[in-house]
């Protein structure tokens, strides 16, 4: 045998006393049993001799920690997974047996709330579920601290770390911003002339963040991309105030996720008069009939003019273009009022 050894201890009376001496630590993990064949020899001629087997059963004491498969594990999740999505399932072993061998799972005791509030564990088999949705954009990983507890007394205890990296989707539509408000244009703006400076984002990453900005058909407006997601917008045709005076522009935003999400945004331009357009008197000629020797201050007729332009560019004033009738002035027998065109 391997394990043990005889010593003889001799009693009062001379009588000799056999003991089986343990002479090395034993491992139950290694030998659970052992077996011992005891022989006695007598001093008689011939020898005679008998025998005993002996059936050591080793005990077991808590003196295996438990050992997890791997001290990392590693694995990448959804952003849009459900509730209850189990994680992952680490796996321990104790070489020991009964309560010395039953393991309880736990999550390190530093762990910290971010962590408690998103994930779940199950005591008895370890697994990891989510309790809460994931949110790439607010936490991208997350290491978790496992210990695994036995039951022996005294308690021995086993750690690995999950590393739970969060997988994104495409959960957030683009955003339009604009960083510089748009001014008035003047309606003889050559094309090309920058309206107003738009940016656009995405919390997203990758593809799901690349965003494209374009416009509604029918505007002569343009988007020009200036550098990254910044976009000036443009005039692309000849503006006239007297047709449209302010546009609605809009502007639609959509990323390269799969489904693509998009949003959009209306953007007011308003265009500023100049003076393109003259006036233009309700008929092109007047006939007037007047009784002669009429009352001087007396009104013969009123004259009205409009223009398109608008403000200043809109006033009338209305004077006579100075002609003669037999060699005299026609100031001189009559007089416009500038303002409101009676004569």
């Amino acid at each position: 045998n391997d394990c043990c050894s005889l010593r003889i201890k001799e009693r009062e009376g001379g009588k000799p006393v056999l003991e089986l001496v343990v002479d090395k630590p034993l491992d139950r993990e290694k030998k659970a049993v052992h077996k011992i064949l005891l022989t006695a020899f007598d001093g008689g001629s011939p020898t005679r001799s008998g025998t005993s087997e002996i059936t050591i059963n080793v005990l077991d004491s808590n003196d295996n920690f438990p050992v997890f498969e791997k001290n990392l594990y590693t694995v990448t999740v959804g952003e849009s997974s459900v509730k209850g999505t189990v994680i992952i399932r680490p796996k321990a072993t104790d070489a020991d047996e009964g309560l010395n061998g039953e393991i309880g799972f736990s999550f390190g005791t530093t762990t910290p709330d971010s962590v408690l509030s998103i994930f779940d564990m199950n005591p008895v088999t370890g697994e990891i579920t989510l309790k809460e949705k994931l949110d790439y954009e607010t936490t991208k990983s997350y290491d978790i601290d496992i210990t695994a507890k036995d039951k022996g007394s005294p308690e021995m205890e086993g750690h690995c770390r999950v590393q739970v990296d969060v997988k994104d989707s495409n959960d957030n539509p683009p955003e339009i911003v604009l960083t510089s408000q748009p001014k008035p244009v003047r309606e003889d703006a050559p094309s090309g002339s920058v309206v107003a400076l738009i940016s656009a984002r995405d919390l997203d990453s990758g593809q799901n963040g690349n965003v494209t900005l374009h416009l509604k058909e029918g505007s002569p407006f343009a988007l020009k991309s200036s550098f990254s997601n910044v976009y000036a917008l443009v005039t692309s045709a000849a503006l006239d105030r007297e047709s449209v005076s302010e546009y609605n522009i809009e502007i639609t935003a959509t990323d390269a996720g799969f489904p693509p999400l998009s949003s959009k945004k209306m953007i007011s331009v308003s265009i500023t008069d100049i003076n393109d357009n003259p006036p233009v008197f309700s008929q092109s000629s007047y006939n007037v009939y007047l009784k002669e020797n009429g009352v001087a201050g007396s009104i013969l007729y009123s004259v009205s003019a409009s223009d398109l332009d608008a403000g200043e560019n809109a006033k009338v004033s209305y004077s006579i273009v100075d002609s003669k009738v037999h060699d005299v002035s026609v100031s001189s027998y009559v007089y416009v009022n500038s303002e409101n065109g009676s004569i």
